[in-house]
């Protein structure tokens, strides 16, 4: 998730945000990994359920909107690719898009996987923040 959040950095997570609410476009979540259940990982939700992602060459669309992502910090020229965001399902990229581990390499990620919304990097001390979700990002998508 870099730059937002470096690695070895401690983060706290609401546990209960999304059982009041579901998660939306721009929220940091931390989730259990796809390809084995026992790892963490932590993501920014781009698509939601019924959403249609189109990603390629450095630029991702969500419906047909091309998103101005000024938190990512170095792109990757990708190969272009189409998803359609399946019921019970979230599109989640790393904010440091070089890294692909994300729903480019498996898919779109089950919610029953998220484990909660990234609300504030607490260690290193010297790097206390809240997490944004950059909403501003994603106010023209519908």
């Amino acid at each position: 998730m870099a730059p937002t959040i470096q690695n070895n950095s401690y983060v706290m997570v609401n546990h209960i945000s999304y059982l009041f609410s579901r998660p939306q476009r721009g929220d940091a979540v931390v989730y259990h990994y796809p390809l084995n259940i026992n790892q963490d990982s932590m993501g920014r939700v781009i698509g939601l359920p019924g959403d249609h992602i189109k990603i390629d060459n450095q630029h991702v669309w969500v419906n047909d909107v091309l998103l101005n992502e000024t938190y990512v910090k170095m792109s990757v020229n990708f190969e272009g690719r189409e998803w359609v965001v399946p019921a019970h399902a979230y599109f989640v990229l790393n904010d440091n898009r070089q890294v692909n581990d994300d729903s480019r390499n498996w898919g779109a990620l089950d919610q029953n996987y998220i484990i909660g919304k990234a609300i504030l990097v607490y260690w290193p001390s010297s790097d206390w923040h809240f997490i944004n979700n950059y909403s501003d990002v994603f106010k023209q998508v519908k």
